[in-house]
């Protein structure tokens, strides 16, 4: 019985850990030019589908995600142990928003590509303060 549950464990503990490997993530097509195009410029920025972020690593997948609520708000994962630490930690609902350093929720955040990145993402509270922030770091401003 003790070495069922041992056997048992390390399974669950090798599941886990390569559930969200690099690899896993490899799979899915990071290709942004297939997806919703973002423009850095101020005038131009434009929000992703959140179903398309996950939101545990913070990266767009350019596929949908899976959809975990939690207290009634949609987040969203790319495998087991993403699903697990949105469920089991609040702290992965929440983000610093760059322009303001506010948190914001990233269910109900303004998600975009950060610019020169293939695939991390940056929450902003509204598209105004995603504004705000490309035109002071993007356009010289």
């Amino acid at each position: 019985m003790k070495v069922t549950r041992t056997i048992a464990g390390v399974m669950l503990f090798v599941l886990l850990f390569f559930s969200c490997s690099p690899e896993r993530h490899a799979k899915n097509n990071h290709d942004l030019s297939k997806g919703t195009p973002v423009n850095a410029f101020a005038t131009d920025v434009r929000k992703i589908e959140a179903s398309k972020v996950c939101m545990v690593n913070d990266k767009y997948m350019n596929t949908d995600q899976i959809a975990i609520e939690v207290d009634g708000k949609i987040y969203y994962g790319c495998c087991q142990a993403c699903i697990n630490t949105i469920r089991d930690n609040q702290a992965s609902h929440m983000a610093k928003d760059p322009q303001t350093n506010e948190q914001v929720d990233k269910a109900t955040a303004f998600i975009v590509v950060e610019p020169g990145s293939k695939d991390e993402v940056l929450y902003f509270k509204s598209l105004e303060n995603a504004q705000k922030y490309f035109s002071r770091h993007y356009n010289g401003g």
